[in-house]
């Protein structure tokens, strides 16, 4: 088996057929294996899956976990049960196109100082479109891939990688594959699919990564970690702190992060200079934060209350 594809399964339900329709169409099935890892499924999703799953090849598997938990965890628990060289991540409200899993694997194939493939992508409101918006991502650069995260939706990188840089640290909610990314980026170079690898969910309500502050708190994470600190919103420091900043964290247990990354001390040290210029994003970043966070509210406090003053009592 060549390619181990990862989707993890969780309140899925208007999403899956089109997703095994999707898988159905892979255009190298024959070197792929599936692994299909299910966060307590419902009763909706396992009749799907028991309709669908019968006529589909056999290198898609479903694996069941009786309760839900943590992506990263259910990657995690994904690799180490894949049997191919490459590992793909496939999320179930995305869709790939059908020769994408090909391409990527032929680069790999074929550059062995390449480690990771990515590629760029369609981000689309509704799933099932082919319209969106193309997300155009810059050819790989050392320098920039250590700074700021072009992993994309369809990433695929060789297994082996873990044996250097450890496993997806599971403390993240949403920045697991940034975390990972600055990881490997540290020790292998990584190469841009030629064709568009597929099409992504961005609808706003839907997933962990695409609500709320965690994003915020966990690129300020990483970006502590590995000394981005120019780049450090400083109104995110105090709750990324709560995070294990030099410890990657798998199955419960901790791992020093300098056991993964050579040279970590050393490598920050000379990254202090930058601590002063997160000041220089500061004004900005409070004004972000004004317009995004409070102004919001105080327009909703204002309406409601607009609202009950337009209310008669009944006498």
């Amino acid at each position: 088996m060549k390619i181990s594809v990862i989707t993890s399964l969780y309140n899925c339900s208007n999403y899956l057929k089109g997703y095994l329709e999707s898988v159905a169409l892979i255009s190298n099935i024959e070197e792929v294996e599936v692994l299909l890892l299910h966060n307590a499924p419902t009763t909706i999703e396992m009749d799907i899956l028991n309709s669908e799953l019968p006529a589909m090849h056999q290198n898609v598997k479903h694996i069941v976990i009786p309760e839900r938990e943590g992506l990263y965890k259910t990657w995690n628990r994904g690799i180490e049960m894949a049997t191919g060289e490459y590992i793909a991540v496939w999320n179930v409200d995305d869709v790939r196109t059908p020769d994408s899993l090909k391409q990527q694997a032929e680069m790999l194939d074929n550059n062995i100082q390449v480690a990771l493939v990515y590629g760029e992508y369609i981000g689309v409101r509704t799933y099932g479109e082919r319209q969106g918006v193309h997300y155009k991502l810059p050819e790989f650069d050392s320098w920039k891939f250590s700074r700021s995260c072009f992993l994309s939706p369809f990433p695929m990188w060789r297994k082996s990688v873990h044996q250097t840089i450890g496993y997806f640290d599971e403390q993240f909610r949403s920045a697991g594959d940034y975390d990972f990314q600055l990881r490997v980026v540290r020790n292998w170079k990584f190469a841009k699919a030629p064709e568009v690898c597929g099409y992504y969910l961005e609808a706003p309500e839907t997933g962990i990564s695409k609500t709320g502050d965690i994003n915020n708190i966990e690129r300020t994470v990483c970006e502590l970690r590995f000394g981005i600190f120019d780049k450090v919103n400083m109104l995110y420091i105090k709750p990324a702190l709560k995070y294990h900043l030099t410890e990657l964290i798998k199955d419960g247990n901790r791992e020093d992060l300098s056991e993964r990354f050579e040279g970590l001390n050393l490598f920050l040290l000379k990254r202090l200079p930058l601590l002063p210029l997160m000041l220089l994003r500061l004004p900005i970043n409070v004004a972000r934060f004004f317009k995004h966070k409070v102004l919001p509210q105080i327009v909703r406090y204002i309406n409601y209350n607009s609202k009950k003053e337009r209310i008669i009592p009944s006498l």
